[in-house]
């Protein structure tokens, strides 16, 4: 029997005593490396710990904190599959596709790119990964618990366990958003201001027009705004035929707010254009980084369906291509509008002070 097109490669263990074994042991192991990770003192961390993130800004807790989660999940599922009747199984259906989509999406490549770029570079040059006084530290076997048992549990996971895997679009989507954080080496204010005046830009030539519908700042002083994006898409001819229009043109709404006292830019826009065949959301918020104030950070997060039409994979793959591509165009954009505004600024600066020059040479000669 298959699930999601994988062989059932342990039949004689799904759902019963050998598989609950294993992921006991398997969460109870990721959850004693992980405690022991966050119990190291804090006189043993380096001072980059404490900075902006703590121990977050490091994929390797992350991979500990995804491989606990993973594993909880999988023991809840089981015991549900053997102490529940039947009925209350509903449980576990509803948790197996957020367990899969868990495993397929994020623990299995962060764990797999931890260990591989682990090792790599620990082979090259430690010292650029793991220099040599973290010996003094962490013990031999808490970095093996870290960056390579993590990769056996997750191939054991893989071979005993059968899994529906996300369609590629989801997936895809799904990491996305997980490394969607992005920091931009510039101030908050002048960040907002050119996300505000972003369009048109030499990146992102399918914007073709930008109509503020609405602008108002409400009784708490924060500034909202309703713009109508219209965009020009350069559509293959093959996927003109398959959603059967010869429109290229399309139009987002986008909503976006401005709070100066907390210092948040929330922004989200969706497509109202097509919507019967493809729905995108998208979601970027801008804050001050919170120990440099003259650096901003930038969250995106962005979910896409596509509705009815043959060939879904190919538009999925399409659409999540065309994303990617615009995320990284966007903060190109960003820069652009930024160094545009710091020139007309100095050159503002520079006709001023000429003025003025200018000004006090005419006084000075008609004083004379």
């Amino acid at each position: 029997m298959e699930r999601g097109g994988l062989p059932d490669v342990a039949p004689g263990l799904r759902g019963q005593w050998p598989v609950v074994v294993l992921h006991v042991c398997c969460f109870l192991w990721a959850l004693f490396s992980l405690c022991q990770n966050v119990g190291l003192p804090n006189s043993a961390r380096r001072e980059s710990d404490d900075t902006y993130g703590g121990r977050w800004k490091y994929l390797t807790f992350i991979n500990q904190i995804l491989q606990t989660l993973l594993f909880g999940i999988c023991v809840i599922i089981d015991f549900v599959l053997i102490f529940t009747t039947a009925k209350k199984k509903s449980v576990s259906s509803k948790l197996l596709p957020v367990k899969d989509f868990i495993f397929s999406v994020l623990v299995f490549p962060v764990g797999l790119f931890v260990a591989v770029m682990f090792w790599t570079l620990y082979a090259y040059n430690r010292e650029l990964i793991y220099p040599e006084e973290l010996d003094e530290i962490n013990p031999s076997w808490l970095n093996h618990t870290m960056h390579t048992t993590i990769l056996p549990l997750l191939f054991v996971e893989l071979i005993a366990c059968p899994h529906k895997y996300p369609g590629k679009l989801n997936g895809i989507i799904g990491l996305s958003i997980f490394g969607s954080s992005y920091l931009i080496c510039h101030p908050w204010e002048t960040v907002t201001t050119a996300a505000m005046q972003k369009y048109p830009n030499p990146m992102n030539p399918s914007v073709v027009g930008v109509d503020v519908l609405d602008r108002h700042v409400d009784p708490s002083g924060k500034l909202h705004s309703h713009r109508l994006l219209s965009t020009e898409w350069g559509i293959p001819s093959i996927v003109k035929s398959l959603i059967g229009t010869c429109r290229t043109r399309t139009y987002v709404q986008e909503h976006s707010v401005v709070d100066p006292v907390e210092k948040t830019m929330e922004l989200k826009s969706c497509n109202i254009s097509f919507t019967n065949l493809v729905s995108v959301d998208e979601r970027l918020v801008y804050k001050p980084h919170p120990h440099e104030p003259h650096k901003t950070m930038l969250t995106q997060e962005a979910i896409i369906s596509v509705k009815g039409v043959s060939l879904s994979s190919y538009l999925e793959g399409l659409m999540a291509n065309t994303i990617s591509s615009n995320a990284n165009k966007g903060r190109e954009a960003l820069e652009w509008v930024i160094n545009k505004l710091n020139a007309e600024i100095e050159e503002f600066t520079a006709s001023a002070r000429g003025t003025m020059r200018n000004s006090m040479a005419a006084a000075a000669f008609v004083e004379k």
